[in-house]
């Protein structure tokens, strides 16, 4: 067999095999939604237990959902530590408010926003500006609040849209 047919058959075999993680992922999902959880989780499991971000978020929201917080935040760290900005800001916000059996720790809330915050995540910029302005977990910084209060409206995010306009126009009016 030449170079080339075997390198197309490589390559056909990826794409057949990521087009059954996508379906896996897809009936998990839609399992998900109909609270069928074991299905769920025998779809999904195999998907996070390979590193499928998706999935650990997915697998993370089943055992939150089952009350099992010390499964959902293996989960969950599984998918921040591989840089997923919404799993980071997930847990930058459990963190915060000390949910899902964790001890609210603002340092740690602060580090984990600050990651999701350096990708664009759009909540995680708002939620590290209301940090700032109120010291916690971090040094109080108006201007750093504002930095991350303008990022984020500027990604759209309308909480921050809302709260932007409102100082502007308090300000404005002095």
């Amino acid at each position: 067999m030449n170079r080339f047919v075997r390198s197309a058959l490589v390559v056909l075999c990826m794409v057949i095999s990521a087009a059954s993680w996508a379906s896996d992922l897809d009936d998990g999902f839609a399992a998900f939604q109909a609270q069928d959880y074991k299905t769920a989780l025998q779809k999904i499991l195999p998907l996070a237990k390979k590193g499928d971000t998706d999935a650990e978020m997915l697998v993370s929201l089943i055992y939150l959902g089952q009350k099992n917080n010390t499964e959902a935040v293996k989960w969950i760290v599984k998918a921040a530590k591989q840089g997923d900005p919404v799993a980071q800001r997930s847990l930058g916000e459990a963190y915060k408010m000390g949910n899902a059996g964790l001890e609210k720790n603002s340092e740690t809330a602060a580090m984990w926003l600050t990651r999701a915050a350096n990708q664009n995540e759009a909540e995680a910029q708002y939620m590290l500006a209301s940090l700032y302005i109120a010291g916690d977990g971090v040094d109080k910084n108006f201007k750093q609040s504002m930095f991350w209060l303008k990022k984020s409206a500027g990604n759209g995010y309308q909480p921050a849209i809302e709260q932007l306009n409102k100082w502007e126009s308090q300000n404005n009016g002095q």
